[in-house]
């Protein structure tokens, strides 16, 4: 038996997954939602630039907001999408807008730490059962950092090993995260 993935909330019906070998969603742009997205790191501004479908970039993190024929006009819906393709248009998601640590212009996303997280735990045979993850700011004894805070259900065979491969991961993973930890220079090792 195969199973399709699907988008859908309360507000609408946003996507469908039309290939078994694409994890990718096709965008549903003809069942009365008008879309907008917002890229991630503007998201925080009081007054952000909206994108029109036509103007988004692959592999750009971006918020969606949506207007409905049912009377939803510019509503964000905390969800946040990558596009992989734009014609058809696909995507994927890759978290929430509140889901994100961005205070030293990282913009680590859950879609981040979650890939991070399974390549930590693969190199280290280690099991996460929960987790949670916040910044640090400067004080005089070290540098801008993020906490982790880690439920092992199997723990690391070494907690060093496990944060550094889960550092590397994240630098892999997002090209943002890489320049503040680049020499150190805005964020210390976890």
């Amino acid at each position: 038996m195969h199973y399709l993935e699907t988008y859908n909330a309360s507000e609408g019906y946003f996507g469908t997954q039309n290939d078994f070998s694409d994890p990718s969603l096709l965008l549903m742009i003809d069942y009365g939602v008008f879309y907008e997205f917002i890229p991630l790191e503007d998201i925080e501004n009081n007054n952000p630039r909206t994108y029109s479908l036509e103007e988004v970039e692959p592999n750009k993190n971006y918020a969606i907001v949506i207007s409905t024929s049912c009377g939803l006009w510019r509503y964000m819906i905390g969800d946040t999408v990558k596009f992989t393709n734009d014609k058809p248009y696909k995507f994927i998601i890759t978290g929430r807008t509140k889901h994100f640590i961005n205070a030293f212009g990282e913009e680590l996303i859950i879609d981040n730490a979650e890939k991070g997280l399974v390549k930590a735990c693969a190199a280290t045979g280690a099991q996460v059962s929960e987790y949670s993850a916040a910044p640090v700011f400067m004080d005089k004894n070290a540098k801008c950092r993020h906490q982790w805070l880690i439920e092992f259900s199997q723990m690391p065979d070494s907690l060093g090993n496990f944060a550094a491969t889960l550092d590397a991961a994240l630098k892999e993973l997002n090209s943002d995260y890489e320049a503040k930890r680049s020499k150190d220079i805005a964020l210390q090792l976890l």
